[in-house]
């Protein structure tokens, strides 16, 4: 039995390996990148924090009619 779980780990450890080099990769990405600000540390925590408002942007009206809209005159 010790036989064939040295063979089986030894197939899979190529496969581990890629698998823990990507998801460092991945944690690295995200701690460098500062894509974990804000987010929660302890369960419900968001429920608990009032939602801010970043920047207001208002859309600029037109105050000239449109003759294509209104049709002709």
């Amino acid at each position: 039995m010790d036989y064939e779980l040295k063979i089986f780990s030894q197939l899979l450890l190529p496969e581990i390996r890629i698998t823990v080099s990507n998801l460092s990769q991945s944690i690295r990405f995200l701690v460098d990148n500062d894509f974990l600000r804000g987010v929660e540390m302890k369960p419900g925590e968001a429920q608990q924090k009032m939602i801010e408002v970043v920047q207001s942007i208002t859309p600029e009206v037109d105050q000239q009619p449109n003759s294509q809209m209104n049709g002709p005159k």
